[in-house]
């Protein structure tokens, strides 16, 4: 069992990120993760899927550090552990400039970049930065075969509805492809991840919950023929605490789990960083090293 230090919670202080990243890696995490917004709309009317009535946590006042200049950054301040978006919503931005950013990182830091994507809910968002809410599935599902290409060869050429692409190059390309990891909720999302990722992303679910999502993600990837193909599942459990629940996960099929460490995830609380730091080290020396 693999452990992710997650720090895409609302409430994570920018200037904490180098310090959190940087214990997590002491205590033996194997990566931390950030997650993505560009802005933060005044007024949100989208369905979150986060939340029991469906409204979001997040509002005007909530920061946002931009998630691959974070990666970037904290790439640089640690020295073994993964860095993950988790997720960085696709369609928002252009592929070429995307793999651009994750190729660079992953040539410069030895192959520890994961890049997770998701469609995004937020469509005030998608609003604001003047990008069609609409058609978000298709981008994503072409955006991902489009960086697929520039990571295997270096070159693509694309022509579709979304996307108009001639013959590029985009080097230097790594050694190893970045992986790319799917998150999301809906079945579209595991159908996704089924059939054009390397791994998948949960959002906070129990274990049973988590069981399902694995089960069902079996069924999708036989259904598309990619069961030969390298698969984490990334899992946010909801009740585990001791040693023994996690290996219980390990014992249903989740790889690795992504936890907050010093509290139950996604509480809406900021904790001082002596706290976090705290709790990041217990949990080390209470789980991992059990583990």
């Amino acid at each position: 069992m693999k452990f992710i230090l997650a720090l895409n919670a609302i409430g994570t202080r920018t200037e904490d990120l180098v310090a959190l990243s940087r214990a997590a890696e002491a205590a033996g995490f194997d990566g931390v993760m950030l997650g993505d917004h560009v802005v933060m709309p005044a007024a949100i009317a989208s369905d979150t899927g986060y939340t029991k009535t469906g409204a979001s946590p997040m509002g005007l006042q909530t920061p946002w550090p931009e998630c691959l200049s974070a990666m970037a950054y904290l790439l640089g301040a640690t020295s073994r552990i993964r860095l993950i978006a988790s997720v960085l919503v696709l369609p928002m931005r252009h592929p070429l400039i995307v793999a651009k950013s994750v190729q660079t990182m992953q040539i410069m830091s030895g192959g520890r970049v994961v890049l997770g994507v998701g469609a995004g809910w937020l469509a005030e968002e998608f609003q604001a930065l003047g990008v069609p809410f609409a058609g978000r599935g298709r981008r994503t599902d072409e955006a991902i075969q489009i960086l697929r290409r520039l990571g295997a060869s270096g070159q693509v050429e694309w022509k579709s509805d979304s996307y108009d692409i001639p013959l590029v190059s985009a080097l230097p390309i790594p050694e190893h492809p970045v992986p790319i990891y799917v998150g999301g909720d809906s079945e579209a999302a595991l159908r996704r991840a089924a059939r054009l990722g390397d791994g998948y992303l949960t959002t906070l679910r129990t274990r049973a919950s988590l069981q399902k999502r694995i089960a069902r993600l079996s069924t999708l990837r036989a259904e598309a023929g990619t069961t030969d193909r390298p698969f984490e599942f990334i899992g946010v459990p909801a009740d585990a605490v001791t040693p023994e629940d996690f290996a219980a996960l390990g014992e249903d099929g989740v790889d690795a789990c992504a936890v907050m460490a010093w509290q139950a995830a996604y509480e809406k609380t900021d904790p001082p960083l002596s706290r976090k730091l705290d709790g990041i080290a217990a949990f080390g020396e209470r789980i991992i090293s059990a583990l």
